[in-house]
């Protein structure tokens, strides 16, 4: 959103006090950042849960092509493990939280924590 619509105020909420936190510890602390399987109905077979809602929304709007580009454009190159895992080649998931953070910055995002969501309401 803050690429396409750079006049539209972004948002993060995170609901804890560390930001990124999952993705500091994902991967065995390398970042597994998206599957080299280019195909969305194969794609949702690598995360059983949830892969419904992620078939529809995300994975026919932006697949891991598009996540590596993204990475790619910001000077992140990705490696792909025998069992198609996705890394940076860095192997630190430090790589991915810089690169976050960055773009976060770069697009005036604000990013709050100790923030949860509790509901969304949409207004006409």
């Amino acid at each position: 959103m803050a690429e396409l619509q750079p006049d539209v105020e972004v948002t993060i909420f995170e609901k804890s006090n560390q930001l990124l936190s999952k993705v500091k510890v994902s991967g065995g602390g390398r970042c597994n950042v998206t599957h080299a399987c280019f195909d969305p109905r194969e794609l949702v077979k690598f995360y059983p849960r949830g892969s419904r809602e992620l078939m529809g929304p995300f994975f026919n709007r932006f697949a891991p092509g598009d996540t590596i580009s993204w990475f790619d454009d910001r000077g992140v190159t990705l490696k792909t493990e025998e069992d198609g895992r996705m890394f940076p080649i860095t192997d630190s998931s430090q790589t991915i939280i810089t690169t976050f953070l960055n773009e976060a910055h770069e697009k005036n995002i604000i990013v709050r924590t100790q923030s949860g969501v509790i509901a969304l309401e949409t207004h006409p």
